[in-house]
């Protein structure tokens, strides 16, 4: 049996032997961040501008969110009206459009008037105004909740249909290694939920503690651009 070392310069090797292989870890890294990211983040962020400080709340919120894994994952497997390929573009787009749903519209609104307003007491030699957060008035957690539904939805969609191109896509020589399909999608599902993580600590130290819209953002520009390549690239690479 080979080592980890041998298998890691075997696997550099073979990694690039089919473009699609690489895409499908970096798409099943992403799938990986976002749920790892709308979990980690829920508690602090219903606390900061809906007031669940209790945790129940949120945790029914979970609950019935992550509960639709099972209905999802029995759909698409039984699902003969789309095809692989289509799902992963749709689940793309899907999980793009539902962080800009959760996006904090008031919170941008107030920041750029903030700026303005800066700039006037800069002027005056006054100090700017203190921002206050909230979160889209009295719809807030009704678009957050619409806004995580249409996400995770997406993500689980994406995460299932991501595997099981992944296990068509890997070289067959991968096999004879120790870091074969699964020992990677372990991995790189680690190495998703520890961006995660590290990427919801850096944003507790961003001015105002906007966690919500620099999240949403990073979020935004990272499906757009597997979009671009899956739509331009991907399939042609099968």
């Amino acid at each position: 049996e080979t080592s980890y070392y041998e298998s890691f310069i075997a696997f550099k090797g073979l990694l690039f032997a089919k473009i699609a292989f690489p895409m499908s870890i970096i798409t099943l890294l992403l799938a990986q961040m976002t749920i790892e990211a709308l979990l980690s983040s829920a508690s602090s962020i219903t606390s900061l501008y809906f007031g669940w400080s209790g945790g129940a709340k949120c945790g029914l919120l979970l609950g019935l969110v992550y509960g639709l894994t099972l209905p999802i994952n029995t759909s698409l497997a039984s699902d003969r009206l789309y095809t692989e390929r289509s799902i992963l573009k749709y689940a793309l787009e899907m999980a793009r459009l539902g962080f800009v749903v959760l996006l904090n519209y008031q919170s941008l609104a107030s920041f750029f008037m903030s700026l303005v307003h800066g700039f006037k007491h800069e002027k005056d030699g006054r100090a700017s105004a203190s921002f206050v957060h909230t979160y889209d008035s009295w719809v807030g957690p009704a678009k957050y909740v619409m806004g995580n539904g249409i996400v995770f939805v997406s993500v689980s969609s994406l995460l299932s249909v991501t595997l099981t191109l992944m296990s068509k896509v890997a070289p067959g020589e991968l096999r004879k290694y120790s870091t074969d399909c699964a020992f990677i999608v372990v991995l790189v599902s680690s190495c998703g939920r520890l961006l995660a993580d590290m990427m919801l600590f850096a944003f507790d130290s961003v001015p105002q503690n906007e966690t919500m819209n620099s999240m949403c953002f990073l979020m935004i520009a990272a499906y757009s651009i597997a979009v671009f390549f899956v739509r331009k690239h991907y399939f042609f690479l099968l």
